[in-house]
């Protein structure tokens, strides 16, 4: 089914990685077997398969998204006469989207209080810069500009197969966040005390061209740090001591979140606010965050209320002629 398909893809090594891994896991073992005639006439081969995914809503509708683009392929060849994916029977779960919460100016400091001194800045750099974790492992000297106050996102550490790599910041959209005071205080500080160290690592796979940067935060061996050793021995600890219980919403990330919430929260465009993090577009922040731009203060009732008063006065001013 895929002998035809995986080598035509032009990839980077982590979404081949990653496709190789759903076809693999959850396509393969239970499709692999039929023939491409087969599932063009049978779509309910597909729904039923679909409603056995031991997966999330969100992931099988990703892993149904990777087999349609299989069978389109396929079709376009000519090796089978319509997509079955494509189906009106066949249908991905819809995932429940949760309101996301984030975490409280208080939690953030708690948590950042409760690592080692040489990590504490990578929780400013999250709840500070709103940077991802690969970007806050992944960063540079030379990236902190700390005269013109900026950080230039233009790199980071990823995992593919096993081994840390070099690569460019996702969707590989190159930014430039501000940088304010007291995060600028704070990586001076944290590079006075743990003077930052180059490191080589392969460019975007394993086996690829050496890539050097003078990383600011290193692990022990003075090598790039393990995102899996600091979110075991580092940022699970912080969490429970923030009193947040170790899950996927309450991963690093979570600072994130939390800086995005409080830049909007406080005026700052959405526009800005995107392009800081890094996001495909306003619409996906607006849309990610638009439930935390209210408050519970009733202001937004009172918003209304004078919009609508201001309304039906000018209707008023229209409908009533001056008597004078």
């Amino acid at each position: 089914m895929t002998e035809f398909w995986l080598p035509s893809r032009a990839w980077d090594a982590r979404t081949r990685e990653e496709m190789e891994r759903r076809l693999n896991r959850h396509v393969l073992p239970k499709l692999g077997d039929k023939r491409l005639d087969q599932l063009a006439r049978s779509p309910t081969i597909v729904s039923g398969w679909l409603a056995g995914l031991p997966v999330g809503a969100r992931y099988a509708d990703e892993i149904l998204h990777t087999l349609s683009t299989v069978l389109s392929a396929a079709r376009d060849d000519g090796r089978m006469a319509s997509n079955p994916c494509q189906a009106g029977s066949v249908r991905a779960p819809k995932p429940v989207r949760r309101k996301l919460v984030p975490w409280t100016a208080a939690q953030v400091a708690t948590a950042r209080a409760s690592m080692p001194e040489q990590f504490q800045a990578m929780a400013d750099c999250a709840a500070g810069l709103g940077l991802r974790q690969g970007e806050i492992i992944g960063l540079p000297l030379d990236c902190v500009d700390f005269l013109r106050r900026t950080v230039h996102v233009r790199v980071q550490v990823r995992r593919v197969r096993g081994q840390r790599v070099f690569a460019p910041p996702k969707s590989r959209r190159e930014r430039d966040v501000p940088l304010p005071g007291n995060v600028s205080v704070a990586l001076a500080e944290h590079v006075r005390r743990f003077p930052p160290v180059k490191v080589t690592l392969p460019w975007l796979e394993p086996g690829g061209k050496p890539h050097a940067e003078t990383l600011i935060f290193t692990g022990s061996r003075r090598s790039a740090l393990s995102a899996t050793y600091w979110d075991k021995s580092v940022w699970r600890p912080a969490a429970r001591a923030a009193g947040m219980a170790p899950s996927r919403e309450n991963g690093l990330h979570a600072l994130r979140h939390h800086y995005a919430s409080t830049l909007l929260r406080n005026g700052i465009d959405v526009k800005r606010v995107s392009a800081w993090l890094g996001h495909t577009s306003a619409a996906f922040t607006l849309a990610t965050y638009i439930h935390l731009l209210g408050d519970d203060d009733g202001r937004d009732v009172r918003d209304v209320e004078l919009a609508l008063t201001g309304s039906s006065q000018a209707v008023k001013a229209i409908a009533i002629p001056n008597e004078s």
